[in-house]
């Protein structure tokens, strides 16, 4: 079964650098799992803000999720400690440059990131490892999700073996 999405639209997302090339849902689920399999994790999820401080705006990243024995979770780090550098510098603004950064991570990279806890900084430098099985299902559905059409979305979540009695998230509440 080929994707709703047109031939010409995977063409575009490909040579933008978006998806893979893929000439099917399935096949770009393939190659975007693969992709995932080389980048490294330190165990964290976060959200992007910006906020005022000392009179001028920074852009600070929440820390949403720490995966369970994963190196931010061994290093202390909590949900809501913000990350305020990456690499010695200021989180840069706009949430893309940031994902770009986390995307070139790879397992043994060490990753140097600054967060404040109840305004206070300390700084972690943390080794990247090899992504768990479930920590890439979770890369891969978001990518999924932010990605594709709902119809799309939909059909990899039934593939993937995810869509037992679950509506997508881009569906419409029943009354």
């Amino acid at each position: 079964m080929v994707s709703v999405l047109a031939p010409t639209v995977f063409a575009f997302l490909a040579a933008t650098g978006v998806h893979p090339p893929c000439g099917s849902l399935e096949e770009c689920v393939a190659a975007k799992r693969q992709e995932l399999l080389t980048r490294g994790t330190v165990g964290i999820g976060f959200g992007y803000r910006e906020e005022q401080t000392s009179g001028r705006m920074r852009a600070v990243l929440p820390v949403a999720v720490v995966g369970d024995d994963l190196p931010a979770a061994r290093a202390g780090i909590r949900r809501e400690d913000k990350i305020v550098a990456i690499k010695g510098r200021p989180v840069p603004g706009g949430i893309a440059e940031v994902h770009r950064i986390f995307a070139g991570i790879r397992p043994g990279d060490v990753l140097e990131l600054t967060l404040e806890r109840d305004g206070k900084p300390k700084t972690y430098r943390l080794t990247a490892e090899k992504p768990t099985e479930q920590v890439v299902r979770g890369w891969l559905n978001r990518y999924m999700e932010e990605n594709f059409s709902a119809e799309d979305y939909g059909r990899y979540l039934e593939l993937s073996g995810q869509a037992r009695g679950f509506p997508s998230p881009h569906s419409s509440p029943t009354p």
